[in-house]
C-alpha cells in the first residue's frame, strides 16, 4: 500500500516554505547545490538541521561519497525526528530522497520536524507549518472503532508495503526490478481506485510471493509486465493487468500465463549433460548449427574464445569515449539502402531488412554526441558473468525449433546469474544477431532498431555498471548470436547460513572473513570495510543471509557501527 500522500503531486509552495527554512537554519542556497533533492540527497543539509535545532543531536556526519555513507546520514536525520516526536509512518523512506521517488514525502517529513519542534525546549523557532494541535480525549465504542478499522482497512485495499533492497538507479532493468515496479504500480492503482478491494480480497493478492513475471509491449506503448503470484490464477492475475493498465480482454494474457507455466510440449529429444556456459541442448541442435556454418563444433569453440575479449575491447571503446564512438558508427550510415542493412562484415548481396533504417542508427549517434553522455570507466570482463551470458546467448541460439534447451529454456538472466556466483549493485542483459565481427555487435546494441529509447545503449554506458561478460555463437538462421550480461561488481556465491567472524586492524584478512564480506551485495561498503582494516581499526561481522551488522573499532578506541539489510534469495 503506498503511505498517506504517496503519488500526491508535489505541493510547490510548501516545498519554497520547506527550503527558506531549512536555508535559514543552516545558511546557504540549497538552488547553488542543484537544488531541493541534490542538495538533500547526501544527509549532510539534514543532519545539520537537527543540531540547528537540538545543538548536539548527530555527533558524526560522515562527508563521504560513498552512497551507503550518505544514507547513513538521512538514516540519522529519520532517528533524529522520531525523538522529536514525528510518528514512523510521517517519516519518509530513503530512496523517496535518494533515488528522488518522492520529494512531496520529504516536504512532509521535514514539515512535520518543523511543528514538532514547536514543543522542544530551547528552541526558539523559526517554526514551520501550522500549530500543533493540544490533546482531546475521544471515547469511541468497540462498534465505532470495527467500523472506522474496516473502512481504512478498505480504503488501503489491505495492503502492506515491503521496502525492497535499494538500489542507486532509476535505470529500468529486466526482471526482478522491473517485476518490483510492476507491483507498485498495480497497488498503487489498486488503492486509488474508487473500487477497491475489500480487506479479505487484496489480502490474498498482496502477500503471496511472485510465481511468474511476463514482459510484454501492446503496440507502440511501453514495456509492461504480467505477474501472477502463487495463490492466484492466470484468469485473476490477467483481469488485474487489464484493470491497471485500462485493457478491455483478459483472454490474450490468461492464455500467455497459460502457455508459460505450462509450455508445449516437444518431441523428445536426446540432451547431454550440462557443462559450465552451457545449456541443455540437443546433440541435433549443435549439429544443426555446426553445419549451417560449414564449422566444426572445436572450430566453433576456438572462434567464440577469441572474440569474446574482442567485443570487451570494443565495448570499452564506446564506454570511454562516446563522441569518438559516434563518429565510428557514422562510418556504417552508407551501408543503409533504405530499410536494407549491409552489416559489418558481410556482403552487399547478404542486407537484412530493418525496423528504421538509417534514421535508428543517426539517432544512436544524436545521443553520443549530444553533450549528455559522460565517458565511464571500462568493464572489467568476468567469468561468472562470461558464464552467464554463454548460456543466455545459447538460449538465443538453440530455440525456435533447433532442438530442446532443457531446464534453461525458460530461465530468466537473474536465475541464470545467480547460478555462477553474486551480481552487485545493479544488473543488466543486452543481446544481438546477424553479426559475428566485434565491430558489428557493438554496433548492433547500439543501433537498438525499433527501440526509441535505446535501452540496451544506455546500459552500455551507464556508469554503475561497471562488469560484464560475453557469449556467443553461430545462429541457425540469423548466422549469429551474442549477449552480454552487465553488472554493478560481481562476487562468489553468497554464504547461505549465519557467521560472526573479526579481523584485526592492520593484518589480512583470513579467508573465512573475505568469504562473508564477499558475500555483502554492496561493493561501496566491501571497499570501506578493507580500507577501515588497512588503517588499523578492528572489524566484527554478524552475518546472515539476509543482512549483516558491521562493528569498527579505531586505533583510539571509538566505535561505528552499521546496519545493511537485503532481500534473501529464495
Amino acid at each position: 500500500m503506498p503511505r498517506a500522500g504517496e503519488g500526491v503531486a508535489l505541493d510547490q509552495d510548501a516545498l519554497a516554505e520547506t527550503q527558506r527554512w531549512i536555508e535559514h537554519l543552516t545558511g546557504g542556497s540549497l538552488d547553488e547545490e542543484g537544488g531541493f533533492q541534490a542538495a538533500l540527497k547526501d544527509g549532510k543539509r539534514l543532519c545539520a538541521l537537527i543540531n540547528a535545532i537540538q545543538p548536539g543531536t548527530i555527533k558524526k556526519i560522515s562527508d563521504s561519497k560513498i552512497a551507503f555513507k550518505q544514507m547513513e546520514n538521512i538514516s540519522k536525520f529519520h532517528n533524529a525526528a522520531v525523538a522529536f516526536g514525528v510518528p514512523k509512518e510521517d517519516i519518509f523512506t530513503i530512496p523517496d530522497l535518494y533515488e528522488d521517488k518522492d520529494i512531496g514525502g520529504v516536504v512532509r517529513t521535514v514539515q512535520a520536524v518543523g511543528r514538532h519542534t514547536q514543543n522542544l525546549e530551547g528552541f526558539a523557532g523559526p517554526y514551520l507549518g501550522a500549530r500543533l494541535a493540544t490533546e482531546t480525549k475521544r471515547t469511541f465504542t468497540e462498534e465505532t472503532l470495527r467500523k472506522g478499522a474496516g473502512e481504512m482497512s478498505a480504503w488501503s485495499g489491505g495492503k502492506t508495503m515491503i521496502q525492497e533492497r535499494t538500489n542507486f538507479t532509476g535505470t529500468e532493468r529486466m526482471g526482478k526490478d522491473i517485476t518490483d515496479k510492476a507491483i507498485s504500480d498495480r497497488d498503487a492503482a489498486a488503492a486509488a481506485s474508487p473500487d477497491a478491494p475489500k480487506p479479505a480480497a487484496a489480502a490474498e493478492e498482496s502477500s503471496a510471493p511472485i510465481l511468474l513475471s511476463i514482459p510484454l509491449r501492446i503496440g507502440e506503448g511501453p514495456e509492461l509486465v504480467l505477474v501472477l503470484h502463487e495463490d492466484e490464477t492466470p484468469e485473476d492475475a490477467a483481469e488485474a493487468f487489464c484493470n491497471l493498465h485500462g485493457l478491455p480482454d483478459p483472454s490474450p494474457f490468461v492464455t500467455a500465463l497459460g502457455n508459460a507455466l505450462h509450455p508445449p510440449v516437444e518431441e523428445e529429444e536426446e540432451v547431454v549433460e550440462r557443462e559450465e556456459g552451457d545449456c541443455l541442448i540437443s546433440p541435433f541442435a549443435k549439429n544443426a548449427v555446426a553445419k549451417k556454418n560449414k564449422m566444426t563444433p572445436e572450430e566453433i569453440q576456438a572462434e567464440m574464445a577469441e572474440l569474446k575479449p574482442k567485443v570487451v575491447a570494443e565495448l570499452n571503446l564506446l564506454r570511454t569515449d562516446p563522441v569518438a564512438y559516434g563518429d565510428k558508427l557514422a562510418l556504417l550510415l552508407p551501408r543503409f539502402d533504405g530499410m536494407m542493412y549491409t552489416r559489418p562484415g558481410r556482403e552487399e548481396d547478404e542486407a537484412t531488412t530493418t525496423a528504421e533504417g538509417a534514421k535508428a542508427l543517426q539517432r544512436a549517434i544524436d545521443y553520443l554526441q549530444g553533450g549528455k553522455v559522460q565517458p565511464a570507466t571500462a568493464f572489467t570482463q568476468v567469468e561468472g558473468l562470461d558464464l552467464t551470458a554463454q548460456d543466455g546467448a545459447n538460449q538465443i541460439r538453440y530455440s525456435a525449433g533447433m532442438g530442446s534447451v532443457g531446464k534453461q529454456q525458460h530461465s530468466t538472466s537473474l536465475t541464470r546469474a545467480e547460478a555462477y556466483g553474486q551480481w552487485k549493485v545493479l544488473f543488466s542483459e543486452v543481446n544481438c544477431t546477424h553479426t559475428r565481427v566485434p565491430e558489428g555487435i557493438v554496433a548492433e546494441l547500439c543501433l537498438c532498431d525499433g527501440d526509441k529509447t535505446h535501452r540496451m545503449l544506455r546500459d552500455l554506458l551507464h556508469p554503475d555498471l561497471k562488469v560484464c561478460g560475453v557469449g556467443c555463437g553461430p545462429h541457425p538462421t540469423m548466422e549469429y548470436a551474442c549477449c552480454v550480461s552487465l553488472a554493478g561488481g560481481w562476487g562468489p556465491k553468497p554464504v547461505d547460513k549465519r557467521r560472526i567472524v573479526f579481523c584485526k586492524g592492520g593484518s589480512e584478512p583470513d579467508d573465512r572473513f573475505m568469504e562473508v564480506l564477499n558475500s555483502v551485495p554492496e561493493p561501496d561498503f566491501i571497499d570501506e570495510l578493507i580500507d577501515q582494516i588497512s588503517q588499523g581499526s578492528d572489524v566484527h561481522l554478524n552475518y546472515t543471509p539476509s543482512g549483516v551488522d558491521a562493528k569498527i573499532t579505531d586505533s583510539e578506541g571509538e566505535v561505528t557501527e552499521y546496519n545493511l539489510e537485503w532481500e534473501e534469495d529464495e
